[in-house]
């Protein structure tokens, strides 16, 4: 954002007049603020559609024009002005450092709900597997790791996700561990590695060549899961 654009006495968060005659606030200067407008219902409009996007065709795909087209207003209406994205997120980085977070949560919310569900531990393998045919997650997060190469903000998140997400993954095996599902003697963060690097490893093929044949991969996987408990 413009030096032009921010408040010039520090701890303030002053809102400045745009060129079109509306108001635009000054750069959030604490977290708080950023988190409180990221969560309008405007900025949560641009997050999902940057997310789709993502999701169909990745970067080149999700151009600012096309999120800024796309998205859904509160209402059903289609469409905010150029600049939107600049208002709510001071610009294109910092909107998909809240697209990572989001996705983030939301796989999370997904992987926790599917290993509760494991009740033994030969339906384990199945559920290991079908995480690799999760294809929108996958493009979005590869998306976001070429993006990250050019942003250093974005690039710093993704690292600090990556780790969140082994953590959590861990703190998952722990708990499959302690059902008996997962033999208490592996280590739950290498087998965290190990599941996360396979699912993502299967997806990537995937992304680069539908064709490619998935089954006897997957198949594979399954009997080596299978033989871990």
């Amino acid at each position: 954002m413009n030096s032009r654009d921010r408040s010039s006495k520090p701890g303030r968060n002053k809102e400045t007049p745009t060129s079109r005659g509306q108001t635009r606030p000054a750069a959030p200067d604490t977290p708080e603020l950023a988190e409180r407008r990221a969560q309008a219902p405007a900025a949560q409009a641009l997050i999902k559609a940057t997310r789709r996007l993502l999701a169909e065709g990745g970067p080149e795909w999700a151009t600012d024009k096309r999120i800024h087209d796309t998205a859904t207003r509160p209402g059903g209406r289609k469409g905010f002005p150029l600049g939107t994205i600049r208002y709510y997120f001071g610009g294109r980085e910092r909107l998909l450092i809240y697209v990572a977070r989001y996705e983030q949560r939301d796989l999370l919310d997904r992987v926790r709900r599917a290993l509760l569900a494991v009740k033994a531990a030969d339906e384990l393998p199945a559920t290991l597997a079908k995480l690799a045919e999760d294809h929108d997650h996958f493009q979005v997060s590869l998306g976001l790791l070429t993006e990250a190469r050019q942003m250093p903000e974005l690039k710093a998140d993704q690292a600090s996700g990556w780790v969140d997400w082994l953590a959590k993954l861990t703190e998952m095996i722990r708990e499959l561990q302690g059902r008996g599902i997962v033999r208490a003697d592996h280590d739950p963060y290498a087998l965290a590695l190990l599941w996360s690097s396979i699912t993502v490893g299967l997806a990537a093929h995937r992304l680069a060549d539908p064709d490619t044949a998935l089954q006897p991969a997957l198949e594979l996987a399954q009997r080596y899961a299978a033989s871990l408990p």
